[in-house]
């Protein structure tokens, strides 16, 4: 423990001064940069065999790849980690509160939004993963996650944070270690049960230095030790003086149910919240209105705002209807037309659809018809 623990501040004494000297990496660039190729490097005897277990006492250390990509995000890629770090401070709460439920998992499981998206609710990869998370669509709306062109909840920090804890849970299971967990969480089940197949009894890195996993996945668990490491001693490789200036999660944050949907513009307004500040609290959102298709839709607002948004609730809601039906547009249909047919103002109906003027319509197209 001592040994690693003298690793540990040798590389903050050696490398510190360097944090400022490469050019930043955005988070896609990062990847490719960064994961293209697995380090080939021999996995010495007696590390961890289970990378949590070594992150936590430091044995970890004793893996070369680890030391040479905390090296890396010490020196090249140091801007992506400051940034990591700096956005992790405006979430973690909230992950933290989500984690909470989830207090069996390692705790050590909420650095890897540093390695997946720099804790960024809007990374999407090239790929088409997003959040802070990283899910794709389909393991996402395996998870529950909603997916719509109101929302998507692979940016909402606490539905996203459940769904990965929920997700890490299950391949633990399955698989009992955490090196295993971690990969089968970056390129799925089925290659892993693969890899084990080829090679029963191999450990994850038995499988790296064989060449038994994808180059991202034999970077993955090295590059998330790594990231680990530095937030978790953040002080030691002078990563501490990057938290924002002004902590938005000062704000005490309550839920709030919305009745009917609402235009953002409309909620702000009426709660004198800057928009801004409500998407940054609700990233889910992709539009300027709150889900259509769900009434009661819980949001989440500065606390010192609900006084203010009571006593406006009469010019909040602009669409009071009881439920959106759909249409079918027909050859010859015209906006208008339908209005009429529905008994729908055209205003609310063009809103509502995102339709703008002069109002063309496809045939064969779903529109929303709202009753009220």
């Amino acid at each position: 423990m001592k040994t690693n623990y003298f690793i540990l501040i040798t590389f903050q004494v050696l490398f510190s001064s360097t944090l400022a000297a490469e050019p930043f990496f955005s988070q896609a660039a990062h990847i490719a940069t960064i994961s293209s190729h697995p380090l080939a490097i021999e996995i010495p005897e007696g590390i961890p065999s289970d990378s949590i277990e070594g992150i936590r006492d430091l044995s970890i250390l004793n893996v070369p790849q680890v030391r040479e990509y905390l090296y890396r995000y010490m020196t090249k890629s140091n801007r992506y980690t400051a940034k990591a770090i700096n956005n992790s401070y405006y979430y973690i709460t909230r992950i933290e509160s989500v984690y909470a439920f989830y207090s069996y998992l390692p705790p050590e499981l909420l650095d890897l939004p540093m390695l997946e998206s720099a804790f960024n609710p809007y990374a999407v990869s090239s790929a088409g993963a997003a959040g802070v998370w990283q899910f794709m669509p389909a393991t996402a709306q395996s998870l529950g996650l909603s997916i719509d062109n109101w929302q998507d909840d692979r940016r909402s920090i606490e539905k996203s944070t459940q769904a990965a804890l929920t997700h890490l849970s299950h391949l633990y299971d399955r698989y009992h270690n955490w090196d295993y967990a971690l990969a089968a969480y970056n390129c799925g089940s089925l290659r892993i049960d693969r890899a084990m197949q080829k090679d029963p009894g191999f450990s994850y890195w038995d499988h790296v230095n064989n060449s038994n996993f994808p180059a991202e996945t034999a970077n993955y668990v090295p590059q998330f030790a790594a990231l680990s490491l530095i937030r978790r001693h953040a002080d030691l490789f002078a990563f501490d003086e990057t938290a924002p200036p002004a902590d938005p999660m000062q704000f005490e944050l309550v839920e709030y149910t919305l009745e009917y949907p609402v235009h953002v513009r409309n909620l702000s307004e009426s709660s004198g919240i800057p928009e801004s500040v409500i998407y940054f609290f609700n990233p889910q959102l992709k539009s300027s209105m709150t889900p259509l298709t769900e009434k009661n839709y819980t949001i989440l607002l500065p606390g010192r705002s609900i006084e203010q948004l009571e006593n406006n609730i009469d010019t909040l809601y602009k669409f009071r209807f009881k439920y959106l039906d759909t249409y079918k547009i027909k050859r010859g249909d015209t906006l208008g037309g339908i209005a009429q047919r529905f008994s729908v103002p055209i205003g609310t109906l063009a809103e509502i659809n995102r339709i703008p003027k002069p109002y063309r319509l496809k045939p064969g197209e779903m529109i929303y018809v709202p009753v009220f």
